[in-house]
Order: structure tokens, then C-alpha cells, then sequence
């Protein structure tokens, strides 16, 4: 798959290296930031938040207290078609 002239993440997406050393880096690596992107908008989707902004494999968005307890009670997790089940962890930023 990674000999072929054209290069595609899992996803359909084109990918350019510029070394053929790095196509396997270049197809996980892009692959894997489709994954988080997908399941972000299936969470936000879900659950109705408000994304500020998104760091690697965190998404950071703002919420009540009490809607912090609801979701803290949950078993988060976003189901990506084609690559399985992935458990979310949220972790409280800052206290107000």
C-alpha cells in the first residue's frame, strides 16, 4: 500500500511526503488527527459544547458546574467508523 504513487491516509486523504522514508509516518500521523477530529465533532455533536480550541488529542470547551458533574458521571466514548470505540477523559482546567 505505501509503494503505490499515491499516497492516502485511512480516510481518503491525498498525503505529499517528501521523502519516501516518511510515508508511514505521514499515513498514522494523519490518520490519527482524522480520528480526533471526527470524534471531537461526534462529542460536541453529542453533547451540545461549544469548542474554544483543540491542543493535539485535547479539545478544550467551557461548561457549567453542573453540567461538568453530568458528563464527569458519564461513559464517554466516540465510536469512528472503520478504526473502533474510543473512551473519553475529561479533566476539570480551572475551578470558577
Amino acid at each position: 500500500y505505501l509503494s503505490e504513487q499515491k499516497l492516502y491516509n485511512f480516510f481518503g486523504r491525498p498525503l505529499y511526503p517528501e521523502e519516501e522514508y516518511l510515508k508511514l509516518s505521514y499515513f498514522v500521523q494523519s490518520t490519527a488527527v482524522d480520528v480526533a477530529l471526527l470524534g471531537f465533532t461526534d462529542f460536541t455533536n453529542r453533547f451540545e459544547v461549544s469548542p474554544y480550541f483543540m491542543i493535539h488529542d485535547s479539545l478544550v470547551f467551557e461548561c457549567s458546574k453542573e453540567y461538568y458533574e453530568y458528563l464527569s458521571k458519564e461513559n464517554l466514548f466516540v465510536d469512528i467508523e472503520g478504526t473502533g470505540r474510543f473512551y473519553l477523559e475529561l479533566s476539570k482546567f480551572q475551578d470558577n
